[in-house]
């Protein structure tokens, strides 16, 4: 739901540049994943780095997911669509633009 009103907004600015206003839109990328505080007892820093590295690059992977639908939208990462997003990256690698 916050996605959809972010997006919206950003469809809603109107940016001044010299004379005229121009819009813009974003593709974006999402991820999640659930830890819990409380079974923590300390903070190791390479568990959190490598973290993290997952979660950017799950991010990553959807946000090329995104922009390879189209402009202007987001697509949140799922662990079933690992060969897709490699093959999407791949497709971009040789030059593919969004």
């Amino acid at each position: 739901v916050y996605v959809n009103k972010i997006f919206q907004k950003i469809r809603e600015l109107q940016i001044p540049h010299g004379k005229v206003f121009i819009s813009v839109t974003v593709s974006a990328g999402l991820t999640s994943m659930d830890y819990v505080f409380s079974d923590s007892k300390r903070i190791i820093d390479n568990e959190i780095n490598d973290q993290f590295k997952q979660l950017q690059n799950e991010a990553d992977d959807a946000l090329y997911d995104a922009k390879n639908t189209g402009k202007d939208r987001y697509c949140i990462y799922s662990h079933d669509k690992k060969d897709q997003y490699a093959k999407i990256r791949e497709e971009y690698a040789h030059g593919k633009q969004g």
